[in-house]
């Protein structure tokens, strides 16, 4: 019996580490959650500390959940996670770009659904038909920024998907990673070729 009473508390430390919390109570505190559609996903707790989050696509267990879902791990604190889904919209009014859905699992986990353009040669890790279900503690929002480059900052209240008592949390949802446009490609090329004709000229 004493070695789980341990190993439980050992892991009620280390959670409280991650997150910046101090055991007995403690002042909200400031961490960040990055999350992306390629499973790059990174903690900073309130001392600065960086911590990559686990990541792998693995049945969601939420409502209408995939099979093949992006899912991100993070150690729970012990106040637990606010379930339900965040939506994000390309623009107001518009189709459903992202996402994020937020599970009550022993160890926390954050899902990441995108919208799946038809044709695309490289597809995100998150590119996947959407849950066919949804939490009833959902939350839609527009998302920032150009096509392309684009996301959103999440700072959830209490009540709301993703809220975290006693840390205020912000969630940033990178919804898509610039890739250069072909054209753009081959003026970078037409450019780099006229910097190196140049230099040899100035050589010669």
């Amino acid at each position: 019996m004493l070695p789980n009473a341990r190993r439980i508390a050992v892991a009620l430390v280390n959670a409280c580490a991650i997150f910046g919390l101090h055991i007995g109570g403690a002042a909200a505190q400031v961490a960040t959650v990055t999350v992306d559609e390629n499973c790059n996903g990174t903690l900073v707790n309130p001392l600065g500390e960086t911590f990559a989050l686990p990541c792998s696509n693995q049945q969601d267990t939420g409502p209408g959940g995939q099979a093949n879902a992006l899912t991100y791990g993070l150690l729970n604190p012990s106040q637990g996670v606010t379930t339900g889904d965040l939506i994000l919209l390309e623009s107001a009014g518009g189709p459903i770009s992202d996402i994020l859905r937020f599970n009550p699992t022993s160890t926390f986990s954050v899902v990441f659904y995108s919208d799946i353009t038809p044709g695309e040669s490289d597809p995100a890790r998150a590119d996947l038909a959407f849950p066919t279900g949804r939490y009833a503690n959902t939350l839609t929002l527009v998302e920032v920024g150009l096509e392309g480059n684009n996301g959103l900052p999440y700072t959830p209240a209490p009540g709301q998907p993703g809220f975290v008592p006693g840390v205020t949390t912000i969630w940033v949802i990178r919804s898509d990673t610039a890739v250069p446009e072909p054209g753009s490609l081959a003026l970078l090329a037409i450019g780099v070729g006229l910097l190196g004709l140049s230099r040899r000229r100035q050589k010669a």
